[in-house]
C-alpha cells in the first residue's frame, strides 16, 4: 500500500534525530507545494512562513507572485528605502543627466544623415531636422543662461553645424549639474528679458527647470519622427534606457514557471 506522504513526514518528526526546522511550518509548506503542484518545498517554505506570520509575501519574480495571489497578500518588486542625513545629489540630477545624453545620443545618429536628409520636415513639427536641434539646443543654453545669469553658456545657434551644436549641449551637463548642487529655492523668481524685442518673463525656479526638461523631450520626439520618416532608426534614448546604461537601473529576468 502507497505511503501518503503527508504520513511519511509524520513518522519522520517522530524518529530521535534532531531536526532543525518547525513541525507546523514543515506541514504548511508540504501542503502549499502540493496545491501548488511543485516538486519540491523549496519555495513553499518562504510561502508557508509568510502564511504563518500574517505578513505579505515580497518578491522580485513576478511570476511566482502572480501565481501565489489568492493564497497570500503579496507585495511585488517593493522595496523600501530609509535615508538617513543629507542627500548626496539633488533630486533632478538625473532627470538633467537623462536629458543631456539624450540630446547628444540624437545628434550622434544626425551626424550620419546628409545635408538633404537633415532638411527632412515632419508636418506638425518644428521644423527641418537641423532647425529643430538649432532651437532645441539653443533653447537649452539661453535656459540656462537664465537660470544661471552666465553668459557663457549662450551660443548663435543659427550659424552652428551639428558638430558644434554638440560640443554646445556636452558643455551644458556639468553646467547643469553644478547649478542642481546649489541649495536652490524652486520659489526664487527668474527674470528673463529677451535681448532682441524686450520681452519679459517672470518665472519660478521650479518651473524653469521643468520647462528644461519638457521642451527637450518634445523636440527630441519631434527628430525622432523626422528620422522614421527618412526610413533610419531613432536612437534609444528614454529614462530607462539611460538608468540601464548608467547603472541606476538593474533589471531582472523572472525565474521560469516551476
Amino acid at each position: 500500500m502507497a505511503v501518503r506522504p503527508s504520513d511519511a513526514l509524520e513518522r519522520i518528526s517522530r524518529i530521535k534525530i534532531r531536526l532543525l526546522g518547525d513541525a507546523v511550518l514543515r506541514r504548511r509548506a508540504w501542503n502549499v507545494a502540493e496545491r501548488m503542484g511543485w516538486a519540491d518545498t523549496y519555495t513553499a517554505e518562504y510561502i508557508a512562513l509568510t502564511q504563518l506570520q500574517a505578513d505579505s509575501f515580497i518578491t522580485l519574480d513576478t511570476k511566482l507572485a502572480r501565481r501565489v495571489e489568492g493564497i497570500i497578500a503579496t507585495a511585488r518588486s517593493t522595496r523600501c528605502v530609509r535615508y538617513i542625513g543629507r542627500m548626496s545629489r539633488s533630486f533632478m540630477e538625473d532627470a538633467f543627466a537623462h536629458h543631456v545624453w539624450a540630446t547628444l545620443r540624437l545628434v550622434d545618429t544626425c551626424l550620419a544623415l546628409s545635408p538633404q536628409q537633415l532638411e527632412t520636415a515632419v508636418p506638425g513639427t518644428y521644423g527641418s531636422i537641423l532647425d529643430t536641434l538649432r532651437h532645441s539646443i539653443g533653447s537649452d543654453a539661453w535656459d540656462l543662461f537664465v537660470a544661471t545669469c552666465d553668459r557663457a553658456s549662450l551660443i548663435h545657434e543659427h550659424d552652428m553645424h551639428l558638430s558644434e551644436l554638440r560640443a554646445a549641449m556636452e558643455n551644458h551637463g556639468p553646467a547643469w549639474s553644478r547649478l542642481l548642487a546649489q541649495d536652490l529655492d524652486p520659489d526664487a523668481v527668474l527674470d528673463e528679458v529677451d535681448e532682441n524685442d524686450g520681452y519679459e518673463r517672470h518665472i519660478a525656479m521650479g518651473i524653469q527647470l521643468a520647462q528644461v526638461l519638457h521642451h527637450g523631450t518634445d523636440h527630441r520626439s519631434q527628430v525622432c519622427t523626422a528620422l522614421t520618416a527618412l526610413g533610419v532608426e531613432p536612437p534609444r534614448i528614454d529614462v530607462l534606457d539611460f538608468g540601464i546604461r548608467s547603472g541606476r537601473v538593474v533589471e531582472i529576468t523572472p525565474a521560469p514557471d516551476r
